[in-house]
């Protein structure tokens, strides 16, 4: 049972890391792929941050370290 917990808690850091990173990415300047350089980080960016939210949102409810760390954060997460 420890063991599904950290994998949960390992998969939300790992798609809030994704997330965040590929959204402050930059292209490189003058690069022919600019745009689809661009298009690719931020929806890669929109894909784990919402993957991210509807995991969170679920799992704080069934998972008793993500709702520890829920309560211990004071965030009511809606």
């Amino acid at each position: 049972m420890k063991k599904i917990h950290i994998i949960r808690v390992v998969t939300l850091l790992s798609l809030f890391t994704a997330g965040i990173l590929s959204l402050f990415a930059v292209p490189v300047d003058d690069s022919p792929t600019w745009y689809s350089d661009l298009l690719l980080s931020k929806g890669l960016a929109a894909a784990c941050l919402w993957a991210f939210g509807r995991l969170y949102k679920r799992w704080k409810e069934t998972d008793s370290w993500v709702r520890a760390y829920d309560r211990w954060n004071g965030v009511k997460c809606q």
